[in-house]
């Protein structure tokens, strides 16, 4: 990426920025949530609702892996631009150094002329 070139970052499978709103993800329902502190083995009933309820939050959790996973590379490339515009400012900041305003050779020359050890004298 050029410094000069503004374009979007985004996600590297559909190109879009993703979306940062509140995610809808459905909350898994304890279906027998006074068992969950017990050794008592839960009836049938309960136990296919749990394993229901259990797939759901299963789901919510490849889901906000995958939206972490998207969020991670838009950040990796973002990363990536901000560190490219960084370069480009602090390779274009130095050709506004004072220093480069002095007029180097004209200083060379008159040292050169008046230093006594360039031109063979002994002190």
């Amino acid at each position: 990426m050029s410094p000069s070139s503004f374009e979007l970052v985004g996600c590297s499978r559909c190109g879009k920025f993703p979306e940062l709103a509140p995610l809808v993800i459905l909350e898994p329902v304890a279906p027998a949530q006074d068992l969950l502190h017990s050794n008592y083995l839960p009836p049938d009933s309960v136990i296919v609702r749990a394993r229901r309820e259990m797939a759901v939050a299963e789901t919510g959790i490849a889901f906000i892996e995958e939206k972490m996973s998207d969020l991670e590379r838009v950040l990796d490339q973002l990363r990536l631009r901000r560190q490219g515009l960084r370069d480009f400012v602090t390779n274009h900041r130095r050709v506004f150094t004072p220093i480069r305003r002095l007029p180097m050779s004209e200083i060379f020359r008159r040292t050169s002329l008046s230093d006594p050890v360039l031109h063979g004298a002994s002190g």
